[in-house]
């Protein structure tokens, strides 16, 4: 993939996950919490596919982004240890 496609997707990518987070701000705000735990999801979801494409890689399945992710930035010290703990139970909880 060119450089500028994946400046492209990267931003259509986040830009989905911001929707996501306004999203779960509005149903938070209407004690909707189940449906606020799931735009919180899909919104680290994409935020983790965008970063995933500056690798160029791309998946159909979640649990294959979530494995990618867990062994090429976590285990690899890519991504802040400890910046993803909070994150993990929910993404467990998803599966």
């Amino acid at each position: 993939m060119k450089s500028k496609d994946v400046e492209t997707l990267v931003t259509y990518r986040m830009e989905r996950s911001k929707e996501a987070i306004k999203a779960a701000e509005i149903m938070l705000q209407n004690n909707m919490l189940t449906f606020t735990m799931n735009r919180i999801y899909y919104s680290m979801f994409y935020a983790v596919q965008s970063l995933l494409a500056t690798d160029g890689v791309k998946f159909s399945k979640h649990g294959q982004v979530k494995g990618y992710f867990n062994r090429e930035w976590i285990k690899s010290g890519k991504f802040p240890a400890g910046a993803h703990c909070r994150s993990c139970a929910l993404l467990q909880n998803r599966s």
